[in-house]
């Protein structure tokens, strides 16, 4: 299952790295856009016979969020526009994961 994970952030040319441990595999993902900056993501896969749990996680929670009508009042618009892209590229990213996981456990062979 982590390889299928990795080849589906590898062909949206994301860097990857996996760091197993004993209790589940760490799946890190790295992608430098030029003007957008850089887009995060960690994927922890626990598999065992009978259970397999998969976590996605990004870093689309943001310090602004609260205060975005603010910043922008005070002229630092342009990061508010910056973090919204980045949010809309982890909620499409995001569900393009959890289609592609399906598509997997579907595949599995049922007992």
């Amino acid at each position: 299952m982590l390889e299928k994970v990795e080849q589906f952030f590898r062909n949206r040319n994301f860097k990857t790295r996996t760091e197993p441990t004993d209790a589940a595999a760490h799946l890190f993902a790295l992608l430098h856009l030029a003007k957008e900056g850089t887009r995060r993501v960690e994927v922890i896969v626990t598999q065992n016979p009978d259970c397999l749990s998969i976590s996605f996680v990004n870093e689309k929670n943001s310090f602004f969020s609260p205060m975005n009508s603010f910043i922008s009042y005070m002229g630092a618009g342009f990061l508010v526009k910056r973090e919204l892209e980045a949010s809309e590229f982890y909620q499409k990213l995001e569900q393009e994961f959890w289609d592609n996981v399906e598509q997997i456990v579907s595949a599995f062979p049922s007992k």
